[in-house]
């Protein structure tokens, strides 16, 4: 051996014994100021274990003696640092370990296990704008991401949870292929929004309104005709990731969302009685699947309809997500009340996601903002007939009612 690779090892020799005598110090004062022998018998024994590890576990030894709040301020550190997560499917994902400064739900993850350095942080929505499709989602987002709070870098509506992550056998299953979705907002928004209290008060949302209703693809290998509750819905999925998200439901009546949702996808214009063909067909189709199956078969599965009546039973999806999230964390809102009052429902919005109410001129810009997704011009003029009219209020009359069981008479819709 050298004589430089003596010096080093004598250096070596040296710490270690240093490090050796101090935990000896310590463990020392610490039999001594016991007064109980089994205490003093554990500690000794506890001491004599760790004296034979190697120098990494001797530098844990200290927290055998910290006291209770010491450890609660180990755990918080341990949290900070940090983890790796395995890259799996939601369902089979980890609980993951939330950064407590973070209003957003983040954490600091590792590329791969025992990688040293802060590692990489990721996040997950902190609120859910599910739906209903044609009931002023997309208005809202629009208002609602010009909060200085919100981020506004995250594409509209991803339709991750209810699928994409589906697609091609799965090939975008893993939790990754949906944190690459908001990996601009979490740099670009996130990290910067750091208060003088070592806060992070920026957060984001994940708009994609299939999530309230869409649960074909989970449910079509799993749900059996006759069943009342399915296994498990989109809101199991989110809840999973983070039992503290945020949900806000938009609702409208379900006879004029069906005929706004059939003109919206009729790229060449639609026709009033061409709807009211296809609106007879589809709730023949419906009864049929009845016959055969239990009404929340036919919600969730029964997708092969001209106009997806299936959209407005409202309160079968709605359910789902009350029977999982507690109340306080659902926001649901009637669209015809957000129409003819937007300032108060984005206060109560605001309020709902513990944001600030924004500053005087930006809220003047925030309420006078045009409409989003209005109905295109070649529509504007086309009217339900009044006999369909009628066909879909008798068709939708006993889900509504339950509806309004469920949220009040305001949402009994006629």
């Amino acid at each position: 051996m050298t004589s430089s690779g003596k010096v080093w090892s004598n250096y070596v020799t040296f710490g270690s014994v240093l490090i050796l005598c101090i935990v000896l110090t310590f463990s020392f004062m610490y039999i001594m100021g016991s007064q109980h022998t089994e205490k003093v018998r554990g500690a000794a024994t506890s001491l004599t274990y760790h004296l034979n590890k190697n120098l990494t576990t001797i530098n844990r030894l200290e927290q055998n003696f910290t006291t209770k709040s010491q450890l609660k301020q180990t755990l918080t550190i341990s949290r900070e640092r940090p983890f790796y997560r395995i890259d799996t499917t939601p369902e089979n994902t980890s609980k993951l370990l939330f950064l407590e400064n973070f209003k957003n739900p983040c954490w600091h993850e590792q590329a791969a296990s025992f990688h040293q350095g802060e590692g990489q942080l990721r996040c997950l929505p902190y609120f859910y704008i599910v739906g209903a499709p044609k009931a002023g989602t997309s208005d809202l987002r629009g208002r609602l991401i010009r909060h200085p709070s919100i981020s506004d870098k995250v594409i509209k509506e991803p339709h991750w949870i209810a699928r994409t992550r589906f697609m091609q056998k799965g090939k975008y299953g893993k939790l990754s292929n949906y944190l690459r979705y908001f990996d601009s907002a979490v740099q670009k928004d996130i990290v910067t929004s750091k208060q003088k209290n070592g806060r992070y008060n920026a957060i984001f949302g994940d708009c994609s309104c299939s999530t309230l209703w869409d649960n074909w693809n989970l449910l079509n290998a799993r749900m059996k005709r006759n069943m009342t509750l399915p296994p498990s819905t989109n809101a199991n999925v989110i809840f999973d990731l983070n039992p503290n998200a945020k949900i806000i439901i938009m609702l409208r009546n379900p006879t004029l969302r069906a005929f706004s949702d059939y003109l919206y996808f009729n790229k060449k214009g639609g026709s009033a009685r061409t709807f009211h063909a296809k609106v007879a067909r589809s709730i023949k189709k419906h009864r049929y699947c009845l016959r055969k199956g239990s009404l929340q078969y036919c919600a969730y599965l029964c997708r092969f309809m001209e106009i997806r009546l299936f959209v407005g039973m409202y309160y079968i999806y709605v359910e789902d997500f009350f029977r999982v999230f507690p109340k306080e964390q659902i926001k649901v809102i009637k669209s015809e009340d957000f129409a003819m009052n937007i300032s108060e429902t984005m206060k109560e919005v605001f309020k709902f996601l513990e944001v600030d109410h924004p500053k005087q001129e930006l809220w003047k810009k925030i309420i006078g903002q045009k409409k989003i997704n209005e109905r295109k011009e070649k529509n504007k003029h086309t009217e339900m007939l009044p006999e369909t009219k009628e066909m879909l209020s008798r068709f939708y009359k006993p889900y509504n009612t339950e509806l309004s069981r469920l949220l009040g008479d305001n949402f009994m819709y006629e």
